[in-house]
């Protein structure tokens, strides 16, 4: 239905303002965002820009899922579920962990991973057959340093 009215609007080249709290329903239709918090704009962009490069935590966290993590200097920056590699193996990891949930949707696989304290999501999809990766697992993280999306602060989110 998304898409059929995707095409309808594209066709029609008719400017339309749609208001949503149904973040798939946005992205979908939209070729711009906007993301308000309390009535302040926190970020407007693209579809894949807003996603892609969130500018703060909120935006981050209310455009799909995120896993946030802390530097040693305190900044904070964000990977997107998807974008987390998960092996066996420790070569190139970020973390280490061990697997608390799996949870098999068909398309995608979803991990639920406990590594130093804090709660890690990972999403696959389910492109080819895979090793199984079984509950209780010790499993190795790591990410592209592209993924990774500097965070502006609270107080430096507006604008």
């Amino acid at each position: 239905m998304q898409t059929e009215l995707r095409k309808i609007l594209e066709e029609s080249k008719v400017t339309t303002f749609f208001v949503t709290h149904d973040q798939e329903e946005a992205m979908t239709l939209s070729d711009f965002v906007v993301v308000m918090n309390k009535g302040v704009i926190e970020q407007m962009g693209t579809p894949l820009e807003v996603y892609e490069k969130p500018k703060n935590r909120f935006v981050a966290s209310f455009l799909g899922k995120a896993n946030f993590f802390y530097r040693e200097d305190g900044s904070c920056f964000a990977v997107r579920p998807e974008k987390i590699h998960l092996s066996k193996e420790p070569a190139g990891a970020e973390r280490e962990g061990v697997i608390t949930f799996i949870s098999y949707s068909g398309n995608i696989t979803a991990y639920t991973i406990e590594s130093g304290g804090e709660t890690v999501l990972c999403e696959k999809q389910n492109d080819r057959i895979r090793e199984s990766l079984k509950k209780g697992q010790k499993i190795y993280l790591s990410w592209d340093g592209e993924s990774e999306i500097n965070l502006a602060e609270p107080n430096e989110s507006n604008g």
